[in-house]
């Protein structure tokens, strides 16, 4: 009993030693402690989920700003990232964890998950295995670029100007690579406009707009390309949350029924505190039902839509596939009225 008041008292003033920012790091890390589990289990096989464990604690307790956020929408953030294996670290350019006030959270900090520009290449290659490359590009004003649309979409020319001479940025164009046929999507300055308005904080110094202002052109450039083409439905809509908070997406994975994900996902709703809004996520999100399968439901149907009707841009090929289909058919309509015709010229 003696020796327990001791070490309490000596923990006591250990504590008390830290600094404001280290007491911070010390009471997350114990927090954070509780989410091994669902990392384990949502990380890919051929990772090692101790190691990923350090790396995400390491990235956040590095971000004082991250250590701010209400610790559920951290755990969160971070449990998307390691469902598909994304490091957080900034120096890889994969995934970040940004934090913004939300009015959903009595205007605390939340933790908003972020798909870095080389996050999203990764994630559209898992989201398609057939995906030989994909990539995008900026383009400046006195750079020598031409592209048309059409039946046979095509970027001609991007010759870069000279280092130093090139001029402010006008367009970015993003290009995926298959077997027979490529696709691409360019943004101009409207649609940049567009994105930043919903990005939100793009008037901040430290926002990636100001600071990696190419990149984010660039990004642009390979969502809209994304939400072209038929990625795996977890994929798809991992994109299209890009930026969402970090709490949804947990309860997200609360949602996915029996699993042992969702399982993990509601002992840490739980266990901080939040345990009784998971049940509300179907009101929220779809009114009844499990939210995520919804969903990913309505995206897969979106996508079989899309293969069934979309025309597929090409670079550098003689036709567009689609267009080749069409114009087979067409070719076989036509066969019988043509031979009908000849017997008659015949007779």
């Amino acid at each position: 009993m003696a020796n327990q008041q001791i070490q309490k008292s000596n923990n006591g003033q250990h504590n008390s030693n830290l600094t404001p920012l280290q007491q911070k790091q010390l009471s997350f890390k114990k927090t954070f402690e509780k989410a091994l589990p669902a990392i384990t289990e949502v990380l890919p096989k051929h990772l090692d989920a101790e190691r990923m464990f350090r790396v995400y604690l390491m990235a956040i307790q590095q971000s004082p700003g991250i250590l701010d956020c209400v610790p559920v929408s951290v755990i969160g953030a971070v449990l998307r990232a390691a469902q598909f294996g994304l490091s957080l670290e900034t120096v890889t350019g994969e995934a970040y964890i940004i934090p913004r006030r939300s009015k959903h959270a009595n205007n605390q900090k939340v933790a908003n998950f972020q798909i870095g520009y080389k996050g999203l290449i990764k994630l559209a290659k898992q989201g398609d295995p057939r995906l030989l490359d994909i990539f995008a590009y900026p383009v400046f004003e006195n750079d020598d670029f031409e592209y048309t649309l059409g039946l046979n979409p095509n970027i001609s020319v991007h010759k870069p100007a000279a280092s130093g001479a090139r001029g402010k940025l006008v367009y970015a164009y993003a290009i995926a690579v298959w077997d027979n046929y490529r696709r691409f999507r360019v943004v101009d300055p409207d649609e940049i406009a567009d994105a930043m308005r919903s990005a939100g904080g793009t008037d901040k110094d430290d926002s990636p707009w100001r600071t990696h202002t190419p990149s984010m052109w660039c990004k642009t450039a390979l969502l809209r390309l994304c939400s072209q083409m038929s990625l795996r439905s977890d994929v798809a809509l991992t994109i299209a949350r890009d930026g969402s908070d970090g709490t949804q997406l947990l309860r997200e994975h609360a949602q996915q029924g029996s699993s042992n994900t969702s399982a993990h996902a509601r002992t840490l709703l739980a266990d901080l505190g939040v345990g009784a809004e998971v049940e509300d996520v179907g009101d929220e999100e779809e009114q009844s039902g499990d939210a995520l399968g919804q969903v990913a439901a309505r995206v897969e149907k979106q996508l079989e839509e899309k293969r069934a009707h979309a025309a597929e841009p090409l670079i550098g090929t003689a036709a567009n596939p689609v267009v080749q289909a069409v114009e087979r058919d067409r070719e076989q309509a036509a066969q019988p009225q043509r031979a009908q015709r000849r017997r008659a010229s015949e007779s």
